[in-house]
């Protein structure tokens, strides 16, 4: 098998970013601003998730959401928080939640269409998240639409992001208590 078999294109361009995001992070500790080494180190290592994905999971991540995961981890992260276009252009945050948005929906697609063991467990803890998530866009709308306050407003975004925790908390007791379940139906069959 040739060098350009093993290693096609997909994967070329995600060890350029890889090594952009490092070369990043090195002139970042030049200019002394920690913060965004940690930031360009972060970037360089979700380089990775692909490959952990297919080795640790046996997933093989396609190569459209691939390139779709670089483009957003660089522009997210490099050129939103690095090279500051979250306050250079106010629209930048949005436009990438759209991005992920559209993103997620493909691999939450892709994943349902395989859900077994793992990914079941990983399906089924992500539309927890994502209906509570749903829910909480909810209370927002009629708050805004109605002047309501059911997010208790006084406590900021505290009462959103402990609702979102306690859905993850429910979800993954619910998997723990599958998981129970499944182990003790095999070693009753024993």
């Amino acid at each position: 098998m040739d060098t350009k078999t093993r290693f096609g294109k997909t994967q070329k361009l995600i060890l350029f970013a890889f090594m952009l995001f490092m070369l990043e992070a090195v002139q970042r500790l030049f200019l002394r601003e920690y913060y965004l080494i940690f930031i360009s180190l972060g970037a360089a290592a979700l380089m990775f998730i692909p490959f952990l994905a297919r080795k640790l999971f046996n997933i093989t991540v396609p190569k459209d959401m691939q390139i779709a995961f670089v483009l957003f981890v660089a522009a997210s992260m490099i050129l939103g928080k690095v090279y500051n276009l979250y306050e250079i252009i106010p629209v930048w945050d949005k436009l990438l939640h759209i991005f992920s948005g559209v993103m997620l929906c493909v691999a939450g697609a892709r994943l349902a269409k395989c859900a077994k063991g793992f990914l079941f467990g990983l399906f089924a803890f992500c539309f927890s998240l994502a209906a509570g998530a749903v829910w909480e866009i909810y209370e927002y709308a009629v708050d805004t639409l109605f002047g309501l306050d059911s997010q208790i407003a006084s406590s900021g975004i505290s009462d959103t992001m402990l609702d979102l925790i306690c859905d993850a908390g429910g979800a993954l007791l619910y998997l723990l208590y599958l998981r129970i379940k499944a182990l003790t139906n095999n070693s009753s069959d024993t």
